[in-house]
């Protein structure tokens, strides 16, 4: 009976691991597609609306995903912080792939330049939610494999 217990106690916890890693990406999957939105439609409300960055970050701090990281550039920009100090200092904060893009931009300069930087990182992000979208299925029958194996040869041990 306790072997058997124990066997449930691996499986789940198995389980639990694969459901994990798969929360994991699912978030990190919604965090992309939401910097993706919002680096386009700060371009958009630069270019063809011509708002201020400020108000741009302001209405970006609304959106549900990515809204906590436009807030924090906002509140950093009050404390006299520049903009682009304030824009690494947060991005700082997001998983290395998609800081490494959103550090690359530079906000000294006029606005054809910043606009072609946002197009730049824009273009960028949709890179690499695509790539990661291609190779999510494989990396997913890769995951459970590993753990389903594992669990089976401690189950195998145990029983």
């Amino acid at each position: 009976m306790s072997k058997l217990l124990g066997a449930l106690c691996i499986l789940s916890g198995s389980i639990w691991a694969v459901m994990a890693q798969l929360r994991k990406r699912r978030q990190d999957s919604e965090l992309l597609q939401s910097l993706i939105g919002a680096i386009h439609a700060m371009e958009v409300s630069i270019r063809w609306k011509g708002q201020t960055v400020p108000a741009c970050m302001k209405a970006l701090s609304s959106r549900k995903i990515c809204g906590k990281y436009f807030a924090n550039i906002l509140q950093s920009l009050e404390s006299d912080i520049t903009l682009q100090s304030a824009w690494q200092q947060t991005f700082h904060l997001i998983p290395k792939e998609e800081s490494d893009i959103l550090l690359q931009m530079d906000w000294d300069g006029d606005e054809t330049h910043v606009i072609g930087i946002l197009q730049y990182i824009s273009q960028a992000l949709t890179a690499l939610y695509e790539q990661r979208q291609a190779r999510k299925h494989g990396e997913i029958k890769l995951l459970i494999a590993s753990i389903g194996s594992a669990a089976g040869l401690l189950i195998i041990l145990l029983l």
